[in-house]
């Protein structure tokens, strides 16, 4: 086993223990979040890696409805190639800075 992010992963990359982290996502996909929950991940930086480009798409939505200028830094999203229409008819006015789009 090895650790990357905040996730404890096994060789073939699946969770085998979730971190605070996996549970606010969980809680962000499944709609049961808070403002406080997102506000939590302010200050981290590519903690969560993404599953896929519709995850990344769902993740941008559903933060927005809570709190348009939020941070999103604490998503990684490396190995995303195409972010076409990821922020189509979004209010997102947040923060990106600290995406690592270089594969984009």
């Amino acid at each position: 086993m090895r650790t990357l992010y905040e996730s404890i992963l096994d060789d073939d990359d699946k969770i085998v223990s979730q971190s605070p982290v996996n549970t606010i996502v969980s809680l962000l996909l499944s709609g049961k979040a808070k403002k406080s929950d997102l506000d939590s991940l302010k200050n981290k930086v590519a903690v969560y890696k993404l599953k896929d480009r519709d995850e990344l798409k769902k993740l941008v939505n559903l933060c927005t409805k809570l709190d348009p200028k939020c941070s999103l830094n604490w998503i990684d999203v490396s190995k995303v190639k195409n972010m076409y229409i990821i922020f189509q008819n979004s209010k997102f006015n947040g923060d990106i800075s600290k995406w690592d789009v270089s594969k984009v």
